[in-house]
């Protein structure tokens, strides 16, 4: 390690910091990818595979899909409009073929609690009552913690219950259909990496007196390094000038790979990707100079990512500049790059509010209520322009 950055040490105030404190201690530093990695997913201490609220009012953070069912009702909307011109191209029935029409996959990848899942079901079981006999919603889940909650909700709904399976990234073969990510991106692991006077060093953590320590050192691998240079030519072309000495960022080879295994197992179809984030020459400045990494507790927003590891979420922006280069490099096509309010729009939020207080014939207060949810949804100070959405189609 070449250097430290001057960063307070943190207690090892759980039982997962002391743990990794003792890998740090046997092995050595690890990148602060790794420690993302331990500190969300290991499988008893992890943050998304503990049993406890992580999600709502009572836990860390909100979604889109916690503001209400108007969210999840208008991505079912989307999903109705692409598949209307090339509906047999995502269900993997032939063009003008007089067989009865086959089924149509949806997969979604993180499904939280459940709660989008359930509202594009509502969506389709009121609204096309045909197309929702014909859906297998398939989630994406890696952790048994959020399968149990979204088993307990659906045990509410039981006429979509039938609709819904699950499974492990691993066990999902090839298909032809239409993907859902919803802030799932963000919640893959990255490394962070800073420019100093002797060039681009990655962010290592390490041990010291007691607590975890920040360390620079060289770049992890080829790979990262590679990824440093395209967003650093973004930047000099959106910003006209060179990157700033102390100027931090995150790479997620993670979401990369990700993109690629989709690209392996999706024969045909759509996909959206819903997540706060924007190109690489937005994302960082020089008013931006440490990055977007940061950590959630109890709704509060930190950069004390050392302190309740594996009881807070740790999060970057969603570099869209680097993720559409892959999808592309993959074989995905007709790529359209949005914010969240106007695919919203664009996509009748105002008809399917209109559309669910007829079907559902709602009270003016719940009408009221569902038109404050647009309001949440779409206005730029709420979610309406921190959050982009890409759609791809293979």
């Amino acid at each position: 390690m070449t250097s430290d950055l001057p960063l307070p040490q943190k207690s090892l105030n759980t039982p997962l910091a002391r743990l990794i404190a003792e890998q740090i201690q046997e092995a050595g530093p690890i990148t602060f990818r790794d420690f993302v990695e331990l500190a969300l997913y290991h499988p008893e201490l992890g943050y998304y595979n503990r049993s406890h609220t992580r999600l709502g009012k009572s836990g860390d953070f909100y979604t889109s899909s916690h503001v209400g069912p108007i969210f999840g009702w208008t991505i079912g909307r989307a999903i109705e409009k692409l598949l209307a011109a090339g509906e047999d191209s995502a269900s993997g029935g032939q063009r003008g073929s007089k067989r009865p029409r086959q089924s149509v996959l949806i997969v979604e990848f993180g499904a939280g609690e459940g709660f989008l899942a359930k509202d594009v079901l509502e969506y389709f079981r009121h609204l096309n009552p045909s197309f929702f006999e014909r859906i297998q919603y398939v989630i994406v889940e890696q952790s048994p913690a959020l399968r149990r909650a979204q088993a307990r909700l659906f045990d509410q709904h039981p006429d979509l219950q039938k609709r819904v399976r699950w499974c492990n990234v691993d066990d999902l073969e090839p298909f032809s259909g239409v993907v859902l990510a919803n802030e799932f991106v963000d919640a893959l692991p990255f490394h962070r990496v800073a420019l100093t006077d002797d060039g681009y060093e990655e962010i290592f953590v390490d041990m010291s007196e007691g607590g975890f320590v920040e360390k620079l050192g060289m770049i992890s691998s080829p790979r990262v390094d590679a990824l440093i240079h395209e967003v650093e030519v973004e930047f000099d072309e959106s910003w006209d000038g060179p990157w700033p000495v102390g100027q931090q960022m995150e790479i997620s080879i993670d979401a990369l790979d990700w993109i690629g295994s989709l690209a392996e197992r999706m024969e045909r179809g759509r996909v959206i990707i819903i997540d706060y984030g924007d190109t690489a020459g937005k994302l960082y400045g020089r008013d931006l100079t440490e990055g977007t990494v940061r950590a959630f507790f109890q709704h509060q927003i930190s950069d004390r990512y050392y302190e309740h590891v594996g009881e807070q979420d740790l999060t970057a922006d969603v570099n869209f500049s680097l993720l559409l280069k892959a999808a592309i490099e993959y074989g995905f096509e007709d790529p359209e790059f949005t914010t969240q309010a106007d695919f919203l729009l664009e996509n009748e939020v105002l008809k399917v509010v209109e559309d669910r207080e007829r079907i559902l014939h709602l009270s003016s207060g719940e009408a009221r209520n569902a038109r404050r949810q647009i309001l949440n949804l779409t206005l730029p100070e709420t979610m309406g322009t921190r959050f982009k959405v890409l759609t791809l189609k293979r």
